[in-house]
């Protein structure tokens, strides 16, 4: 099912899988059939899947069915770590800018759908909906209202998930409101020093402040900015880096993870009394 956006192919994540006893009666290997590598171990009664393209196919086939003038020239990234065992894939609509307006910039956002799985069950099946801001590229977070998370179990097929996204449209414009609210909402210094030391370490908190002003430069002195610095710490690593290992091949992992610490300081009442 080509679309004009994308190819249609699965890149790193296009391999097949097999479950092989183990020496334990009740495990079995995860093992991929293009490499012969385990990947991972579980339960013999793990629900076995062939691979992680039947997940990206169904989903891709369900934004595609929904958002038919999306789908113009959208765009799909997918990742993988844990030697394939962790997939991510992005899908991004940027026919679709929506503006978002402060004291000092215009930017605009852009709808993207991420979806994450993992073959070796370490990770649940996982959907969020949101937006890119096209002047910065981050990637914006909002809560766990726009999350959809399923365990891995016999009764879960890719269309449960597939099925929860009917409402991706409406998610998309009450999060362009609620970004133009923050933006509307001013912030004092003093208010920006109060939610660091709140939220974070001392050291932490200094640089996050530094981070936050750099936003404030761009976008005024509003809460979009300090949306905005939380996000690029889970967008890039030009700011606040990784520290490295001898095993880096979790790292696109590792990166996307920081989405979940964002998600608990947006929630925390630091940030939502001042916003």
């Amino acid at each position: 099912m080509p679309f004009d956006g994308y190819s249609n192919e699965f890149g790193d994540a296009d391999f097949d899988v097999a479950y092989i006893p183990t020496r334990m009666p009740s495990k079995v290997y995860v093992v991929r059939t293009d490499t012969d590598e385990a990947i991972g171990i579980v339960g013999k009664d793990y629900p076995e899947r062939s691979g992680h393209k039947p997940m990206l196919e169904k989903i891709r086939e369900t934004w595609a069915e929904l958002l038919p003038e999306w789908t113009d020239e959208a765009t799909v990234t997918t990742k993988v770590s844990r030697r394939g065992a962790w997939c991510l894939e992005e899908v991004k609509f940027p026919k679709q800018p929506r503006p978002i307006r402060t004291e000092k910039q215009s930017t605009e956002l852009i709808p993207r759908i991420v979806y994450w799985t993992s073959l070796d069950g370490l990770t649940s099946n996982n959907l969020l909906s949101g937006s890119i801001d096209s002047y910065c590229t981050n990637g914006q977070i909002f809560g766990d209202y726009s999350h959809i998370k399923r365990k891995n179990s016999k009764n879960f097929v890719p269309s449960i998930i597939a099925d929860e996204m009917s409402d991706l449209k409406e998610k998309f414009h009450n999060q362009v409101n609620y970004v133009q609210a923050l933006a509307d909402t001013l912030v004092s210094f003093s208010q920006i020093k109060q939610i660091t030391e709140d939220l974070f370490n001392e050291r932490k908190a200094a640089q996050m402040i530094t981070s936050i002003m750099s936003e404030v430069d761009i976008r005024g002195s509003n809460m979009f900015a300090v949306h905005s610095a939380f996000t690029q710490y889970a967008s890039h690593d030009d700011r606040f880096g990784f520290r490295r290992s001898a095993n880096e091949n979790n790292l696109v992992e590792r990166q996307f993870k920081r989405n979940t610490e964002v998600v608990k300081w947006l929630e925390h009442d630091a940030f939502q009394v001042a916003a």
